[in-house]
This record gives C-alpha cells, sequence and structure tokens, in this order.
C-alpha cells in the first residue's frame, strides 16, 4: 500500500470546502447542522439548506442554533475506512467553539479498541471557517508530497497556530447568544457606525481586538493585518469569507491584488453554520502567518 493510501482524511464541513473538493481529494465530510425554526438542517454543500435564504431572514431577526456533527456519523464512516485497512486523520472544528473534537475523541478511542493495529488520530484544528480551510488545503498539500500520516501530524500540530483568522462583524450580539463572546464585548461593539475587529486565538477562541469605524475602515484593516503577519505571501493561496456580502469580500480581494503579491485570492460565502453565530455582513480573511497576533 503506498503512502497516501493508507489514510484517509475527514473533515468537517464547516471549513468551507467545496463537495467537488472533498471528491477529487479523496476525502470524507462531517456535517454540523443548524435548527432553525424548530427544524435541523445538515450542513451538507447546500444540498439541505440555501445560504442565502438563511442569511436572509437572519437579518430580518429569525434565530438560529448549532448543532456539532451527529455522533451516529462516526459510527456510519468511520468503519468504512477502517474495514479497507487504512488510518483516519480527522481535522476537526475548534474544540473552543464546538463539541464536536471532544466527541470525536471519544469515539476514536472506541474504534482504536475494535480494530488493533489501525489509527485514529482526531486533530484540534483550533480553527474555524475559511482558517480551517487553509489548513485542510495545507494538510492535502502535504499528503501530495507523499508525507506520511505522523509526518503530517508533526507538522499540523507544529504549525497550526500560524494559521490566521482575522474579521469584523455587524453585530457582537450574534456572537454574544451563541456564547462565543461576553456579553460586555457585545455591548462595547453595538455603538452606530462601529465595527469591533476579531481574530481567532491559537486556542482557537474569538477575540474582540480592536473597532473601527465604517466596513471601509475595517476592509482596510484586515489587509494591513495581513501584511504584518503574514509569511511568504506570494506563494499562499489567501481565503476571504463572507456573510452574504460577496461585493465587499471582492473589494477586499481587489485591496489585497492591489496591495500584496499573492498567488491567489479566494472567495467563499461563510457556512450557515458559522454565520447563525457571527451574523450576516461578517467578512473574514485567512492566511498563513508567523503567529496569530
Amino acid at each position: 500500500m503506498s503512502r497516501e493510501e493508507s489514510f484517509v482524511m475527514v473533515a468537517d464541513t464547516v471549513c468551507e470546502l467545496n463537495k467537488e473538493e472533498y471528491d477529487k481529494h479523496n476525502m470524507v465530510p462531517m456535517y454540523l447542522s443548524l435548527v432553525f425554526e424548530g427544524k435541523g438542517y445538515k450542513d451538507d454543500f447546500g444540498a439541505s439548506i440555501n445560504a442565502k435564504e438563511i442569511y436572509a431572514k437572519l437579518r430580518a431577526g429569525a434565530m438560529a442554533s448549532t448543532q456539532q456533527v451527529d455522533i451516529q456519523a462516526y459510527y456510519n464512516e468511520f468503519p468504512k475506512i477502517l474495514d479497507s485497512g487504512k488510518d483516519i486523520l480527522y481535522i476537526c472544528f475548534s474544540s473552543a467553539l464546538s463539541g464536536t473534537y471532544s466527541t470525536a475523541c471519544i469515539v476514536a478511542k472506541e474504534f482504536e479498541d475494535k480494530y488493533p493495529g489501525r489509527r485514529i488520530y482526531v486533530l484540534d484544528s483550533c480553527s474555524a471557517a475559511g482558517g480551517h480551510g487553509v489548513m485542510v488545503r495545507f494538510a492535502i498539500e502535504l499528503r501530495d508530497q507523499g508525507k506520511t500520516m505522523q509526518e503530517m501530524i508533526d507538522i499540523l500540530e507544529r504549525e497550526k497556530h500560524t494559521f490566521c483568522h482575522w474579521f469584523f462583524v455587524d453585530d457582537l450580539n450574534f456572537l454574544h447568544r451563541g456564547g462565543r463572546v461576553s456579553k460586555t464585548a457585545a455591548v462595547m461593539g453595538t455603538f452606530i457606525g462601529i465595527k469591533p475587529i476579531l481574530y481567532t486565538s491559537e486556542e482557537g477562541k474569538l477575540i474582540p481586538y480592536d473597532k473601527v469605524r465604517g466596513r471601509n475602515q475595517a476592509l482596510k484593516y484586515l489587509l494591513d493585518k495581513m501584511i504584518e503577519l503574514g509569511v511568504d505571501l506570494e506563494n499562499q493561496v489567501v481565503s476571504i469569507s463572507h456573510g452574504d456580502c460577496i461585493n465587499e469580500a471582492e473589494a477586499l480581494a481587489a485591496m489585497i491584488r492591489e496591495k500584496v503579491k499573492v498567488k491567489d485570492v479566494m472567495i467563499r460565502m461563510l457556512s450557515p453554520v458559522i454565520g447563525a453565530h457571527s451574523g450576516p455582513g461578517t467578512i473574514a480573511l485567512f492566511f498563513r502567518g508567523r503567529n496569530r497576533v
């Protein structure tokens, strides 16, 4: 069995890779869910839920909650991989933002006991959304270079805090309602015209960092942070995610291309599971840097 065939990569779909990317790179998706108007929807590449419709309803004042990966999904998918004689490398949504990681670790131990000689490694990405995606794409590159699973684990654990997440939101109350920021932070971010700037810490938590006046200044702030912290940007595909505000995402991409030499800029809409917490109008920028802040 060749190196690249000795294990299978698994990742949560909130990392914002699309179905074609999962298929192309022989990865197994795990779906978190959105609970909206009393009904649960999988984050399954738009098959179960229309992201733009959700953002429209959130703007109108509707409320949504989210759920971690259904434990049954692991019992459905992991045996298929293990029965084929392969190990599992699962790059998981931040443990600070979801119970998915802790549940996956419990299930992994159970399956390792059932399949002596097989290995399941659940890696806490300490990342979310496009930052999680940048890490997954980096992992794909490592695998395609012929790295073993253990070599990949060593590199990813060493490098995971270099995946930078900087973003701004329209309304911090979305993050407060989901338990992602404190009430004090939410109140401080509600002044008219003030846009809270946040980043994702090394522990994977969402941290309010600064405030600026107006969305144009907020876009510039994200660009400046990338210039300040980024390394080897000319060889990077940087990622922009947006909460149903494509025009501003494209404006930020244009600013990046004008000011910085990068390999490419990728734009994706935030998963409804993420958008339910960050709210409509969120813009996020993800890249590799010296450190996260």
